[in-house]
């Protein structure tokens, strides 16, 4: 098991998204309420490494000790924010859907693209690197500036040789995300797909042709999807997304029985009803 920094913590890359899709993070109040109840990480023994507050979810990178106290940071900080909201609004009932959404982070690789990821999340189409600083509501400024006790992001930015070797990673992937646009303008049956899955899950569509991901939801939904209407061969789908054709189907017939997809399948279908 990949163990951070050469210590016994874990990274987690959790996510959390609000209830019928409430736009919390639009509102300043409860923006600094929940990044001050962020402090509670520590309580546990816990940090943040990197954010992102978009509209309706955040993307949190969180070195804990154990998957148990990852557990205990939620609840310390989801539960005081949901109900600081309803008492704001005099309203009742759940603010954020449950469970948090997490993944633990198991190798150097993809620790370190997260952080390009989450930083990169809430401005999708930048096209240089000045515009990270346009997603006001994440660590990227914080990374090089002043910042809270509860983000301790230094062993990550050392683990990139320091600042602007972080920067020099972000750019690298820049010009990855324009190899990918011109590689979609030669694929035109795939481009409306994989248009269409990014937007639902309001990402980058590069970020879905990332290999180093694995097989995330939003990529199973992409095989799904362009094995539904992209016209692609197999093998074509495959060269793709960088798999093999066995790999394939599993996505496919997996992101097919995902019952946590059934909204996006039924959007995506619905699309093709309304083109037609």
């Amino acid at each position: 098991m990949f163990k951070a920094f050469s210590t016994d913590d874990l990274i987690f890359h959790v996510g959390v998204k609000t209830s019928r899709d409430l736009a919390l993070f639009d509102d300043h109040v409860i923006v600094n309420d929940f990044t001050d109840r962020l402090a509670k990480v520590e309580d546990h023994g816990g940090s943040i490494l990197a954010f992102a507050l978009m509209t309706s979810h955040a993307h949190l990178l969180i070195r804990a000790p154990s998957e148990s106290a990852l557990a205990n940071m939620m609840r310390d900080v989801l539960g005081p924010v949901a109900r600081f909201r309803n008492v704001l609004h005099h309203q009742q009932g759940p603010l954020f859907v449950r469970p948090f959404w997490r993944r633990h982070v198991d190798s150097r690789a993809y620790l370190l693209h997260l952080a390009f990821y989450i930083h990169a999340n809430p401005a999708p189409r930048f096209r240089d690197l000045s515009e990270l600083d346009l997603g006001w509501q994440t660590s990227h400024a914080a990374w090089s500036g002043a910042r809270p006790s509860w983000l301790r992001p230094d062993d990550l930015i050392t683990e990139f040789g320091g600042f602007q070797r972080y920067l020099a990673y972000c750019a690298s992937w820049l010009g990855r995300r324009r190899v990918v646009s011109r590689r979609l303008l030669a694929e035109p049956a795939a481009e409306t797909a994989i248009i269409q899955v990014a937007r639902w899950f309001r990402m980058h569509p590069a970020t879905l042709l990332d290999e180093s991901r694995g097989g995330t939801r939003d990529r199973r939904l992409l095989a799904w999807w362009l094995r539904s209407s992209s016209g692609l061969w197999a093998s074509e789908i495959g060269d793709l997304l960088k798999i093999d054709l066995r790999m394939l189907h599993r996505w496919v017939t997996s992101a097919q029985a995902d019952d946590l997809l059934h909204d996006a399948r039924d959007w995506l279908h619905g699309g093709l009803k309304r083109a037609a």
